[in-house]
């Protein structure tokens, strides 16, 4: 039986004559455009991704604020979307400030529920590590 070699050079003359040359130029040309695109989405993600976590800090910022501050919160819990916090004085919350931000709140005794769309986890995190800093 008769085996055939063929080495690389001999592949791409075969795959030059199969193709015109015009043809050779649109797969050149939309595998380039296809790379760019990829780089392009991969940095507008990484872009992103740095201005939600900012985003995500002046939020809880404001939510801290109408919480009355850090030192007002006794207690905090974070339960899927809502955030649970045990406030001291009733007094200093701001409602008008929670409906400025959209928050669904409710607020019964000395207990506040939050339910925050965006972020949860961030804001929670940013409410809770400036809680250490006060005690």
């Amino acid at each position: 039986m008769y085996k055939t070699r063929y080495n690389i050079g001999d592949i791409m003359k075969l795959l030059v004559m199969a193709l015109s040359t015009n043809q050779i130029y649109l797969i050149i040309g939309g595998s380039i455009a296809a790379l760019i695109i990829l780089i392009l989405v991969i940095y507008l993600l990484i872009k992103t991704k740095g201005k939600k976590k900012q985003a995500g800090f002046e939020f809880g910022e404001q939510v801290l604020e109408s919480l009355g501050g850090a030192e007002n919160i006794t207690s905090l819990k974070l339960s899927q979307r809502r955030i649970i916090a045990e406030v001291s004085d009733t007094e200093k919350l701001i409602p008008k400030k929670m409906r400025e931000l959209k928050l669904g709140a409710i607020i019964t005794r000395n207990q506040v529920k939050i339910l925050v769309k965006d972020n949860p986890r961030e804001v929670y995190k940013y409410i809770q590590q400036n809680r250490k800093g006060v005690k």
